[in-house]
């Protein structure tokens, strides 16, 4: 399956995110230009390591050639410079909706440090999950969909995390720290409960709520309302696709006191409904 420059060997889609694996074969040398949509991570896989440099277009910002590395993150609508000696390339080529990707990086503007993390990302948890879902694109196993969104996921997560320098999150004047975080995400993560109230979490971090408010969004880029929201809609992901269990039952194990709630939070992050989420996921 040719599209344009490469063709495709493989691919895998589930929700948010799209796997191809990609075959290229550059002319040496070569000079190209690159633009994609959706937003990518890149993944050499061979047969050889890549020979090049690469720059980020965008205007009124000034970047130097960089080397490309084996990871190569690119955001969905900024061209890439890219220089090198061509040859065959293998690529998995990991495809974000740039939206939902902004949703759960809390990256909104892309300036030039943050760019140059991009061209030679040196990440072993994103590598990792990265080359997961390349074997899960090239052989499919059960529940191939539910773990490609699950793995797409964990990726973003990680992504936005690599991005995010460390500098910023340590000068903020409240920086929340590692053990205050595991426990904001074990708050939200504990099972068959209604969603801690901020009171109730600022009391386990030893904090005030608005302290507490400003501190989380300086560190994670996004608000403890939206960062609760992604988790309860990953558990309910996974309870639609792997289970059979009823919407009301899945509704109160999620801690929404109406089925009528937990349909309207699904829907606004998702875009759609459980009931739809379901049925689509087993066709």
């Amino acid at each position: 399956m040719m599209h344009g420059p490469w063709s495709v060997s493989a691919e895998l889609k589930a929700a948010d995110v799209t796997v191809q694996l990609r075959g290229y074969h550059w002319p040496n040398p070569n000079e190209v230009v690159v633009c994609e949509e959706p937003t990518i991570l890149g993944l050499n896989l061979g047969p050889h390591p890549v020979v090049g440099v690469a720059r980020y277009c965008v205007p009124d910002l000034t970047h130097a050639f960089a080397k490309l590395g084996t990871l190569t993150f690119m955001p969905a609508g900024i061209p890439l410079h890219t220089r090198g000696n061509g040859g065959e390339h293998r690529i998995a080529a990991i495809c974000f909706d740039p939206q939902r990707f902004e949703t759960i990086s809390g990256v909104r503007e892309w300036d030039t440090k943050r760019l140059e993390r991009c061209i030679d990302m040196r990440a072993p948890a994103v590598e990792q999950s990265a080359r997961r879902l390349a074997r899960e694109a090239e052989v499919p196993g059960f529940a191939s969909a539910l773990m490609t969104e699950c793995l797409g996921l964990s990726l973003m997560i990680d992504i936005a995390r690599h991005l995010h320098p460390r500098e910023v999150i340590d000068s903020t004047r409240h920086p929340l720290s590692k053990q205050q975080l595991a426990t904001i995400r074990d708050l939200l993560e504990e099972p068959d409960r209604a969603a801690p109230r901020l009171a109730e979490i600022a009391g386990a971090c030893h904090m005030g709520v608005r302290t507490l408010t400003r501190a989380f969004r300086h560190t994670m880029g996004i608000s403890i309302g939206q960062y609760a929201a992604e988790i309860r809609v990953a558990r309910a992901r996974v309870l639609l696709t792997s289970t059979d269990l009823p919407l009301t039952t899945i509704s109160w194990r999620l801690g929404f006191s109406r089925p009528a709630a937990f349909s309207t939070a699904f829907r606004r992050v998702t875009g759609t409904s459980p009931k739809r989420y379901r049925l689509d996921s087993r066709n």
